[in-house]
């Protein structure tokens, strides 16, 4: 139960140390105007003040130790304790929610939606209680419907994530066939600038053109798979066309204005007709009771008569417009692996008042590829 200290107030307590030392465990004593302090066993109270009956001594608790001070400082902040149980037992809940499902190891965006689709359809998503969920069910499932998996596992993963992790097979290694004839062909047309034979024959030299496709070095019978590289100056051409005109909408002067009430997409009174061909429209809108109870605001609307007319836009800004779509539409044209050495762009005037920009781009890329040879 723990210890108290109680101060005794009474005159002559001297003579009273006796019979309260019979009575009670003291375990400390102290004068103190007036009287004494004692500590106490909190279970020997009753029998102290029986002792002390009579007497006309006051007793107050002074102080108290372990659990009884524990039991007092909980009933004078109950409220702060319930909150704070409270909030323990949220925090269990939400630990313990899941909030947020992801995927780890997933071949690709494709598998991996297939996959999220497959844990919602068995129950985990987000707002299901974690420790319900069947780990192992899920895990094994996914093994079942997906194959190339070696390994499928469902874990917790930080603050209310729930994760699927997933290894991958390993493909098995393609099976090379050294007696099969394999020939370098060219994946890009251009003008031949260097070649490195590794083996087979070479069919092209430095200077010559060659087209897609082209066999460029040969297998042959003492070395049926050729090898090597061949570098090639290619080019591709980009088409871009801008406007040299800009349309423009100016006000009239001429407008309409409306004021009406609408009530969840439902507007009173009905819309006014329109009596302009061209127009824009400035509305300004007021949540009515802050939409509180009701999704329903005021509007006024104001319908503002245009009139099209054609502006000439800068020349440079023009220009810069046509060749940039040019030199985009040039670079797709061009593999990753090209290095651009040179370009051009030429301008000139098409109809529907537009400028048109050709981009033609140089660069230097490695054109040979293996393939297998045609048959004779």
């Amino acid at each position: 139960m723990g210890w108290v200290r109680i101060r005794i107030l009474i005159s002559g307590v001297g003579g009273r140390l006796d019979d309260i030392a019979r009575a009670v465990r003291v375990r400390r004593a102290r004068a103190v105007p007036g009287g004494v302090e004692l500590d106490v066993r909190a279970g020997d109270m009753l029998r102290l003040r029986a002792a002390l009956r009579g007497s006309g001594a006051r007793v107050r608790v002074v102080k108290r130790y372990g659990a009884l001070r524990a039991r007092a400082w909980a009933r004078g902040h109950a409220a702060l304790l319930a909150v704070g149980v409270l909030a323990l037992v949220l925090l269990y809940g939400a630990s313990n929610l899941v909030l947020r499902v992801t995927v780890t190891g997933e071949k690709d965006a494709s598998q991996e939606r297939q996959m999220k689709a497959l844990l919602e359809e068995m129950g985990l998503r987000p707002g299901v209680w974690a420790p319900g969920v069947d780990r192992d069910g899920i895990a094994q499932a996914v093994k079942r419907e997906f194959s190339g998996l070696v390994y499928a596992g469902v874990r917790r993963s930080g603050f209310g994530t729930m994760e699927l992790y997933v290894v991958q097979a390993t493909p098995a290694p393609e099976v090379y066939d050294d007696r099969a004839r394999v020939d370098v062909v060219a994946s890009f047309g251009g003008l031949v600038t260097r070649v490195v034979t590794l083996s087979g024959e070479a069919l092209v030299q430095p200077g010559d053109t060659v087209v897609p496709g082209q066999v460029l070095i040969r297998g042959t019978e003492a070395a049926p798979h050729a090898g090597g590289e061949v570098t090639a100056r290619v080019w591709a051409q980009g088409v871009g066309d801008a406007a040299l005109f800009s349309e423009e909408a100016e006000d009239t002067g001429r407008q309409v204005v409306e004021t009406f009430l609408e009530v969840n997409g439902a507007r009173f009174p009905a819309a006014l007709e329109i009596p302009f061909s061209t127009y824009r429209v400035e509305e300004e809108a007021q949540e009515l009771l802050g939409g509180l109870f009701y999704p329903a605001r005021l509007v006024r609307r104001t319908v503002l008569e245009t009139e099209e007319s054609l502006a000439r836009r800068d020349p440079r800004a023009v220009r810069e417009e046509a060749g940039d779509r040019a030199l985009r539409a040039a670079l797709e044209g061009l593999p990753g692996n090209a290095t651009l050495v040179d370009k051009r762009v030429e301008y000139s005037m098409i109809e529907s008042g537009k400028l048109r920009a050709t981009a033609t781009l140089e660069a230097v890329m490695q054109i040979g590829r293996e393939a297998e040879a045609a048959a004779p």
